[in-house]
């Protein structure tokens, strides 16, 4: 792990893996990967004379600027408020604090207040400490994330207007044609 002077108080350690959409069904393969990469991460800090360890790992496919569509999460903080972890670790920040402003603070409170810290591969995040640098991140990754939601939303009207069809899977009675880009009666 890069450097951070709380380390030394790290012992009880929880991975936090969430995916925001299910590409072609390969979110959990997505997860497993970033797992194994925060394991990598990981494995030097957990050996002798560490003595830290896994004591959980959450993992959730999904978007939602909502704690509450958020079970894995939501058990997360709730293993947090039970005193139970000293860190956090996810790929990046926003995988935690990608929401909305109050569910972001929400988020920021549960790990201040149970003296937690969110670490990734880039940098280790004390929100007693961090908070003008975390709040920074937190409004680049959310403008980040509105305007993607922004040019998927116009892009799938796009498509429609092109007769090419966009919105998940075919519904009932209906394929769709990859190389198309449209639907096809099923026969």
């Amino acid at each position: 792990m890069h450097y951070h002077p709380r380390h030394q108080d790290v012992k009880r350690i929880a991975l936090y893996l969430r995916k925001s959409r299910d590409e072609e069904g390969l979110g959990v393969e997505i997860l497993n990967r970033h797992e194994e990469r925060l394991m990598s991460f990981l494995e030097p800090n957990l050996k002798p004379p560490f003595n830290r360890e896994i004591v959980g790992v959450y993992k959730e496919v999904g978007s939602s600027d909502t704690i509450r569509d958020r079970p894995e999460f939501c058990r997360l903080m709730d293993d947090m408020d039970l005193g139970i972890l000293d860190a956090v670790v996810a790929v990046d920040l926003d995988r935690i604090t990608r929401g909305s402003r109050k569910e972001y603070g929400i988020i920021c409170d549960c790990f201040e207040q149970n003296d937690v810290l969110h670490i990734t591969t880039s940098r280790t995040y004390d929100l007693n400490e961090d908070d003008i640098l975390i709040d920074i991140e937190h409004r680049i990754s959310r403008s980040e994330l509105k305007k993607i939601t922004r040019r998927l939303s116009e892009g799938k009207k796009d498509s429609a207007r092109e007769g090419r069809y966009s919105n998940g899977s075919a519904p009932y009675g209906y394929r769709y044609n990859r190389l198309e880009r449209m639907l096809e009666i099923r026969t």
